[in-house]
């Protein structure tokens, strides 16, 4: 007879499964957004109030406004994009492309970090926008005004319907189509580019983790490694991608260490670039976006 487990056991399994859990739960942190809202837009260095951005409802795009109440027409147009994932959450995203008439040098579909939502990362897109490049930016289930709870499962159905959307453009066809990832939507990319090898045509990432496991030991030492379960990491993706990479990490990086950036870089098959920085996590376009563009440019031959 098969004996039964002593209740101090079966205590020891439950405290297991909530801290396993409760760990899982750390690679997500989402800020929901509410309308009608209004930021303001500051100068880095004076602090001067620039502009404020005013978003009246999540399906309308934003305005952006003088400190004198004036509508501003800036050089670039933002497309309000509202999609569904498999699970049928309703997704919230803004395309941003030139105003121009000239061709966008590629689209960058970028999947953004484990934190805030889209106004947290909207200023690391427009200075590719400014470069020529047209982007497609989106939160996560669960983030800013997308529908749902963000999970491995949920976040990676979220970025391949992204892909698929974009990709069906009529002005996205005929250009290149990258991906862009930061922290964890680097983390996150190779796996999607894996995924969609037919329709992506190069990769980017910036500040990612080697592998949910590995990221757990940084933070949480043998722990953390024991608890975090491990799903689609992205040191083992790299090496069945077989598309242009450009791989960005900062040696000042204080959240992920710049010796995962290199372990993906050593990973990853040819062509392959490698740019160190010395920013904060995740900072390269504010402060690299000329370097980045030529490194996208050479590697992909735009």
């Amino acid at each position: 007879m098969r004996a039964k487990p002593s209740s101090l056991a079966l205590a020891f399994l439950l405290i297991i499964s909530i801290t396993s859990c409760n760990f899982n739960k750390q690679f997500y942190h989402p800020k929901a957004l509410k309308t009608p809202i209004e930021i303001s837009i500051t100068h880095d260095y004076s602090g001067d109030t620039l502009y404020a951005m005013r978003i009246v409802s999540h399906k309308q795009p934003p305005l952006l406004i003088t400190p004198k109440g004036d509508t501003i027409d800036f050089d670039y147009h933002i497309e309000n994009i509202l999609f569904s994932n498999k699970q049928k959450d309703t997704l919230h995203g803004w395309f941003i492309s030139p105003r121009d008439t000239v061709p966008p040098k590629a689209t960058i579909l970028f999947l953004h970090g484990n934190g805030g939502n889209i106004l947290s990362y909207l200023s690391l897109v427009f200075p590719f926008v400014k470069m020529g490049y047209q982007a497609f930016i989106f939160d996560y289930s669960g983030y800013g005004f997308s529908s749902g709870k963000p999970n491995r499962g949920t976040v990676l159905s979220d970025a391949n319907a992204a892909v698929e959307l974009i990709s069906q453009r009529s002005d996205v066809q005929g250009t290149m189509l990258l991906l862009y990832g930061q922290s964890l939507g680097g983390h996150l990319a190779p796996t999607v580019a894996n995924m969609n090898s037919e329709t992506i045509d190069g990769v980017i990432l910036e500040g990612a983790f080697s592998s949910h496991k590995d990221i757990a030991a940084h933070s949480a030492g043998f722990i953390g490694k024991l608890m975090v379960r491990e799903a689609y990491p992205a040191k083992i993706a790299v090496k069945g991608l077989h598309k242009p990479i450009l791989i960005i990490h900062s040696i000042n990086d204080e959240v992920i260490p710049v010796s995962m950036g290199k372990e993906l870089f050593n990973n990853a098959n040819e062509p392959k670039d490698y740019l160190e920085i010395d920013e904060c996590h995740i900072c390269g376009p504010l402060y690299y976006a000329d370097e980045i563009d030529k490194r996208i440019s050479a590697l992909m031959k735009l």
